[in-house]
């Protein structure tokens, strides 16, 4: 559909009102090829005031796995530790985990940059993601009642744990991707002028209509269509003509 292409379309835009980080959050990285730049797993600038990024999530899920155990394992027994950390190894392959761990990073761009452009995978994992975030924030809320319980005991006892510590830094960082998403956020759902397309991109609009989110035709090439229209372009890659690729509509929205 051309989402990654517009994705650095309107990227290139805005990178010229102010500073603007591209992340890519589909496995199947394309950055490097649209933009005919070499993008890293680290933020690596492209363009005057543009910035990109192509997330590993499986390296981002280890990463985050062992700041988790680090963060507990004084409060575990030798034994519970290897029990905790097999389990842990499991947890971390898993696609929730996955995805809890590129929000994680998410949340800490949002704090270096005016704008942030998240390019998703296929429309599942974009829901996946979204879903994983509230499934996490519940999680989280029940994980931190139990700790306090358990942290009243250790004191008693003249113990010290940092879990309960550790549970509120992942809660703030819900809140405040949740606060973004609501106050700040515009979901594009892109889809081609064609039947099974339009299809996909309902879901998105059907599952996100408590927030500001939009239809987008790309590669329009006059049809009666409903939605935000991206003009065709003939082979836009390359920053150059990634210029010329009309997202003007996009731009009025934001």
């Amino acid at each position: 559909m051309g989402k990654s292409t517009l994705a650095c379309a309107l990227s290139v835009e805005l990178s010229s009102k102010n500073k603007t980080l591209l992340v890519s959050l589909d496995p199947a990285h394309s950055l490097s090829g649209i933009l005919g730049r070499e993008v890293r797993e680290e933020p690596t600038e492209v363009l005057e005031n543009l910035y990109a990024v192509e997330l590993c999530a499986e390296r981002l899920s280890q990463e985050y796995t062992r700041r988790i155990l680090e963060g507990i394992r004084t409060s575990l027994s030798p034994r519970a530790q290897d029990g905790f950390l097999k389990l842990a190894q499991i947890v971390s392959r898993s696609p929730t985990s996955l995805e809890t761990a590129v929000f994680d990073k998410v949340v800490d761009f949002f704090k270096g940059y005016p704008y942030v452009v998240l390019d998703f995978a296929p429309t599942g994992n974009m829901l996946r993601f979204f879903q994983s975030v509230q499934i996490l924030k519940e999680w989280l809320l029940a994980l931190l009642k139990l700790s306090r319980k358990k942290e009243r005991m250790d004191r008693f006892m003249g113990r010290e744990t940092p879990v309960v510590e550790l549970i509120e830094r992942r809660l703030e960082k819900v809140d405040i991707f949740d606060r973004i998403l609501k106050e700040r956020a515009v979901i594009f759902a892109v889809a081609l002028p064609e039947e099974l397309s339009f299809k996909e991109a309902q879901s998105i609009l059907e599952s996100f209509k408590d927030f500001r989110v939009y239809l987008v035709i790309n590669r329009w090439r006059g049809e009666k269509v409903h939605g935000l229209k991206v003009p065709y372009l003939e082979n836009p890659y390359g920053v150059d003509r990634l210029k010329l690729l009309d997202v003007r509509e996009l731009l009025s929205i934001l």
